[in-house]
């Protein structure tokens, strides 16, 4: 059993560290959920999974990160990343927001491909649903 099996994976989001996430990562996942939300509690768990699966086909640092951002604390955030419905997930390639959201099932299945598309190192990212 991997002893970092325990450890989360999914990194905490805020105003403070953004910029920085964003800057030094290729691609940025990012969950942005209340904890009221039954629909943003029941993905926690699935979404911490999604993680882990993903730092193992990608350990390379600096390649792929997933966070997520309390958008109840976190209303700035929120905002400027257009949240209205939780929860969200965001993804950030080369410092860009993409204009697509995972539009799948909020289950193990979000454990989605990313994979270079060129030498120029734009990345695609498509669901597995």
């Amino acid at each position: 059993m991997d002893p970092n099996s325990d450890k989360k994976c999914v990194i905490s989001i805020n105003e403070k560290n953004i910029e920085g996430i964003i800057e030094s990562n290729e691609v940025v996942v990012i969950n942005f959920y209340a904890n009221w939300c039954r629909f943003s509690q029941q993905l926690e768990p699935i979404y911490e999974e999604a993680c882990k699966e993903v730092r193992n086909l990608h350990p390379e640092p600096s390649k792929v990160v997933m966070g997520s951002v309390d958008v109840e604390t976190e209303r700035a955030l929120g905002q400027k990343f257009n949240i209205w419905v939780y929860p969200t997930i965001k993804f950030i390639v080369n410092g860009r927001t993409m204009k697509r959201q995972y539009p799948g099932k909020r289950t193990y299945t979000i454990c989605f491909e990313i994979s270079p598309r060129s030498s120029d190192r734009n990345y695609s990212i498509r669901g597995i649903y």
